[in-house]
C-alpha cells in the first residue's frame, strides 16, 4: 500500500487486506468448531452413564476379561476410548484420512514432507504429522534469501500457527517421514507397533533398548502358541522394524537382543488385541432415494458393506473377551471407540463382544478354526458348548422325505454336534441349570432334530447322512454335486449383473438354480438366504419389483431362523427391502421396514445411527412420503 500512489489502488489493495483477514477468521474458526466437536480427545463420543459400573476380572478359561458391576439396560454405552495408537489399512490409502479414517474428500491434503499420507482436512494433517518447528522452517528453502520483515509476515499468516501449539499433536506420523518411506512398505502390524513404539519414547517412559516395553503396556499375547513359520515372521519384521526406527528418526534407540525381543512380543500383542475400525458404506457413492415406481435408471439394489479401514490399539477396549453370541457391540465416531449393549445385562455378567466370527455368519467348526487360527484359543463360549438350531441348519441338507423338516448333516458337522452334545451331557453343572438348558435347546432344535432327544444318556454318536427328525438316509456326495453346479450358474449371475446384462434369460436361470439349491438344501441353510438375495438383485435390475420384494423376503425370512429377528445383519438386509419397496410402490411396506431397520439400528449404534448411515434421514423422508401422497 505504501507503494501504491493512486487512492482507487490503495481501496482495492485494502479491500484484499480485508478480504483476506476474514478468510483467515473464518478458517480458524471453523477449525476450531471441528476441532471440538471431532478431535478435542473424548468430547465428540457419547457419555456413559454414571451408574454403569465395569471391572476387569480374571477367569481360568479365559483369562483377563469385564464384566458388569451392575444391571445394565439394553442399548446402553459402557465404555468409549480413544485410540493409544492407530494406522490405516492398505487397502484404503488412497481413499480414506490417514488420521481420522474418514472418507477422503475431492481436494485432499497430502504430507508436505513425504506426500504418502493424504488427510481429509489440514487440521488432521497437522495433528498427525505435527507441526515443523521455528528452527526447522527458518531452514527451509522457502525462507532463504527473503528480507526479515517478509519472512516475519510469512510466520505471523501461516494457518498452522493459529492451528496447535506442538504439544498438542499427535505427531504419529512424524517419525515416518524422515528418510526412506519404510512405513509404505510393511506390514500394517509393523507400522502400529513403530507408531507405539515412538509414542513411548516420546512420552519418556520407554528405554531406549525397549527394556520396559511389556510392562508398560500390560497386554497379553500368544507368543508360545504361534507355529514356527509366524514366529520367524515375527522376529524378520522386529529386526526390519528396529533398523528402520534407529535409522530415520530416533538414533538413540538401540539396535540389540533386548529391543528385538520386546518388539517381537509388541507384535504378538498386536496380533491379538488391535481392533479392527470399520465403516459401513452404502452400495452406491452415497444413498440415492429411488421415486416410487421409477427404476429407470437401473441402479443396483441398495445394499451396505462392512469396510475396515483401520487397524488400532484399544488399552481397555482390548479387554473385552469374545463370544459368538455377543451381548456388546462396537463401533466407532471418527477414531473413538463406543462400546454398547445389545441385550440386556445382569450384574455380574460378562461382557463380550465378537471378535469375527458369529452364530449365524459360520457354523460352529468353522468359528472355532478361524479362532484357533487367528487368536490361539479354542472357543468355549455358550454357543460353541450347546447345540443350537443355527449350527444345524447353516450347511445342512434336506431330508429325502419332502414331508419332513428335518436336517441331515454331513461328516465334518456330525462330528462337531457329537462332541458338543457329549461335552454338555458331562460337563458339571446343577441339575436345576442342566435340565433349564436342555429344555431351551429341545425348543429351539426340535422342528429339526427331535431325534437328538430320544437318547439322554451314554455318548452321543451322530450319524451323518441321517435325517435328524425321521431316520431316513440321504446321498450328500450326490446332493454336494448338485448343489455345486447350481453355484456356478449363480456365480455367473454376479459376473452378468455387475455388467449390467440382467435380463429375463438371466432371471430363469436364476430361478432354475433356487429351485435345485431348495431340492437338495435344507431350508433354513444359509446358501439358500445368499442365493435369494442374487435373485432379487436379478429381479430389480430387470424391473421385476413384486418378484425382487418377494425373494428378498424369502432370502431375510432364513436369516431371522439363523440369528434372530433384531439383529443387525437383518437391518441390513432391510435396507435393500426398503428401497425394492419404495421402488415398487409399496409406500405402506416402505414405511414399516424403515422404521424397524431403524429400531434395530438404534439398538447397535444408538443416536449415532443416522449420523453412521447418513442414508437413514433420506429413506425416512421417501418413505413418509410416499405414505403421504398415497393417503
Amino acid at each position: 500500500m505504501s507503494l501504491e500512489s493512486s487512492l482507487a489502488g490503495k481501496k482495492q489493495l485494502q479491500n484484499e487486506r480485508n478480504a483476506i483477514s476474514d478468510y483467515q477468521n473464518k478458517q480458524t474458526s471453523e477449525y476450531d468448531e471441528c476441532h471440538l466437536s471431532n478431535y478435542a480427545g473424548e468430547d465428540h463420543l457419547p457419555t456413559v452413564q454414571t451408574e454403569v459400573k465395569l471391572r476387569c476380572v480374571s477367569t481360568k478359561e479365559k483369562g483377563r476379561g469385564m464384566v458388569s458391576e451392575c444391571d445394565i439396560e439394553l442399548a446402553s454405552v459402557i465404555h468409549i476410548e480413544e485410540p493409544f495408537s492407530v494406522v490405516i489399512s492398505k487397502s484404503c490409502r488412497e481413499t480414506h484420512c490417514h488420521f481420522c479414517l474418514n472418507e477422503l474428500p475431492a481436494d485432499a491434503v497430502p504430507c508436505p514432507s513425504c506426500s504418502i499420507p493424504v488427510y481429509c482436512s489440514e487440521s488432521c494433517q497437522i495433528q498427525s504429522g505435527g507441526m515443523l518447528s521455528t528452527n526447522e522452517r527458518d531452514k527451509h528453502h522457502v525462507f532463504q534469501n527473503l528480507p526479515d520483515d517478509i519472512v516475519e509476515h510469512i510466520k505471523g499468516i501461516t494457518s498452522a500457527d493459529i492451528y496447535y501449539s506442538e504439544n498438542e499433536c499427535i505427531q504419529e506420523h512424524q517419525h515416518e517421514c524422515r528418510g526412506a518411506n519404510w512405513s509404505a512398505v510393511l506390514t500394517s502390524d509393523a507400522v502400529l507397533a513403530g507408531r507405539v513404539i515412538m509414542k513411548l519414547i516420546n512420552q519418556g517412559k520407554a528405554a531406549t533398548d525397549l527394556s520396559n516395553l511389556q510392562e508398560i503396556l500390560e497386554l497379553s499375547h500368544s507368543y508360545s502358541m504361534m507355529n514356527p513359520e509366524i514366529k520367524l515372521e515375527l522376529h524378520l519384521i522386529s529386526i526390519v522394524l528396529i533398523w528402520c526406527l534407529s535409522k530415520s528418526s530416533c538414533p538413540d534407540l538401540s539396535v540389540c537382543e533386548a529391543a528385538v525381543t520386546q518388539t517381537i512380543i509388541l507384535l504378538s500383542q498386536i496380533k491379538v488385541n488391535s481392533i479392527a475400525v470399520v465403516r459401513m458404506k452404502s452400495s452406491g457413492d452415497s444413498f440415492k432415494c429411488i421415486p416410487s415406481g421409477n427404476v429407470s435408471a437401473k441402479e443396483q439394489i441398495q445394499s451396505l458393506e462392512q469396510i475396515r479401514v483401520g487397524q488400532a490399539l484399544y488399552k481397555t477396549g482390548s479387554l473385552f473377551n469374545h463370544s459368538c453370541k455377543p451381548n456388546i457391540h462396537l463401533y466407532f465416531l471418527s477414531r473413538g471407540l463406543v462400546v454398547q449393549t445389545t441385550e440386556f445385562v445382569p450384574m455380574g455378567c460378562p461382557l463380550e463382544l465378537s471378535y469375527g466370527p458369529e452364530v449365524g455368519k459360520w457354523d460352529c467348526k468353522d468359528r472355532i478354526r478361524f479362532l484357533e487360527e487367528e487368536y490361539f484359543f479354542h472357543c468355549r463360549c455358550r454357543c460353541c458348548s450347546q447345540i443350537n438350531l443355527s449350527d444345524l441348519v447353516i450347511n445342512g441338507y434336506c431330508c429325502v422325505n419332502t414331508d419332513c423338516t428335518g436336517v441331515v448333516l454331513d461328516s465334518n458337522v456330525a462330528t462337531c454336534v457329537s462332541e458338543k452334545l457329549n461335552h454338555f451331557l458331562t460337563a458339571p453343572k446343577s441339575l436345576d441349570h442342566h435340565t433349564q438348558v436342555w429344555d431351551k435347546v429341545h425348543t429351539d432344535v426340535e422342528e429339526v432334530a427331535s431325534s437328538l432327544f430320544s437318547k439322554r444318556r451314554g455318548s452321543f454318536h451322530i450319524e451323518p447322512e441321517i435325517c435328524l427328525k425321521c431316520g431316513s438316509r440321504s446321498d450328500i456326495e450326490n446332493s454336494h454335486a448338485a448343489v455345486n453346479k447350481a453355484w456356478n450358474h449363480l456365480r455367473r449371475v454376479d459376473e452378468l449383473k455387475n455388467s449390467g446384462q440382467a435380463n429375463v434369460s438371466l432371471l430363469s436361470d436364476c430361478l432354475r438354480s433356487i429351485a435345485v439349491l431348495r431340492n437338495f438344501l435344507h431350508m433354513y441353510n444359509k446358501d439358500i438366504a445368499d442365493a435369494e438375495d442374487k435373485v432379487a438383485q436379478v429381479c430389480y435390475l430387470a424391473e421385476e419389483l413384486l418378484d425382487a420384494r418377494k425373494h428378498c423376503e424369502a432370502s431375510i425370512k432364513i436369516l431371522k431362523r439363523l440369528y434372530d429377528d433384531e439383529h443387525v445383519v437383518i437391518g441390513n438386509e432391510m435396507v435393500k427391502l426398503a428401497s425394492i419397496q419404495l421402488a415398487s410402490g409399496d409406500s405402506s411396506g416402505a414405511w414399516k421396514t424403515t422404521k424397524r431397520l431403524s429400531q434395530i439400528f438404534s439398538k447397535y449404534y444408538g443416536s449415532h445411527a443416522e449420523t453412521l448411515f447418513s442414508y437413514l434421514p433420506c429413506l425416512k423422508q421417501e418413505a413418509a412420503n410416499a405414505v403421504n401422497l398415497s393417503s
